[in-house]
């Protein structure tokens, strides 16, 4: 019985002895917006799509009519479009993009309180059916006259 391995858990803490959870090595998981290492582009998060991808041809598209596009910009450099070099020469414009549509970004959560008393009385005012509409005799729903 002495001959038995300590069990280690997923976190890396030993159920035998402090000795054995010593040496035992957690793994850790990395962040969230970290890319992964085999992306060798500047600012590449995501696999390249292929050329006749949708998306990718929209936003070669948008890139070469309007290369001005803050939107196209982050796109093609977090999708590896651009080559190597162009990728790397595009690291100050790629950032100022960023930056331009993280301010441009529109709050997902409504302030409170925005809806006022002045409209809420504009919604309860309106009625519900116009009086001037009325069905007569032969206008029904799903009738066909003849």
């Amino acid at each position: 019985m002495a001959d038995r391995k300590p069990k280690i858990s997923a976190r890396g803490s030993s159920t035998a002895s402090p000795s054995a959870a010593a040496t035992a090595t957690p793994t850790v998981a990395p962040e969230a917006d970290e890319a992964p290492a085999f992306y060798a582009k500047y600012g590449q998060r995501m696999p390249t799509p292929s050329p006749g991808s949708g998306d990718r041809v929209f936003y070669e598209s948008l890139y070469k009519e309007n290369p001005a596009s803050n939107m196209a910009v982050v796109w093609m450099v977090e999708h590896g479009v651009f080559s190597k070099d162009v990728a790397q020469a595009m690291a100050p414009r790629y950032e100022e993009a960023k930056l331009a549509m993280k301010a441009m970004s529109v709050p997902t959560v409504a302030p409170t309180g925005s809806t006022t008393a002045k409209t809420v009385a504009k919604v309860v005012a309106q009625p519900a059916v116009d009086p001037g509409v009325s069905l007569g005799g032969d206008e029904t729903v799903g009738r066909i006259g003849i």
